[in-house]
């Protein structure tokens, strides 16, 4: 199992450990995915998009998450914190999700933390 396997694993059985949260998705588990896919910070990016989906495809080959198909929507922050901000809010007002893979580079953490927490998002 590597890294990305794992952490989101983690992210998800700390979902799974609040029913109210795991409740809400119905028959699914979605979660957003905010990574560089493009620009700077690509090569890595794509690499992690590569491991999350391989980490999906055996959560749902197992059982998925407490039964339930689990989904990622994934979001290029392109490296810019500035559209990093704005993902998060995409994810909360137009796909309803209360779950969130934070942005990969530390400086786009920073900037998205802020957005997320008083919105309630679980980011992991």
């Amino acid at each position: 199992m590597n890294t990305s396997s794992i952490l989101l694993s983690c992210g998800l059985a700390v979902l799974l450990a609040l029913p109210g949260l795991a409740h809400a998705f119905g028959d699914e588990v979605v979660v957003g995915f905010m990574v560089p896919l493009t620009k700077k910070g690509a090569s890595y990016g794509v690499q992690s998009r590569a491991a999350t989906e391989v980490a999906v495809e055996e959560i749902n080959a197992g059982g998925g998450i407490g039964g339930r198909k689990l989904t990622v929507i994934t979001k290029d922050t392109e490296g810019d914190n500035a559209l990093a901000i704005q993902l998060p809010r995409q994810l909360i007002d137009k796909d309803q999700l209360i779950a969130n893979h934070r942005a990969q580079w530390s400086a786009e953490i920073e900037a998205v933390v802020p957005v997320c927490g008083p919105r309630r998002m679980l980011g992991f």
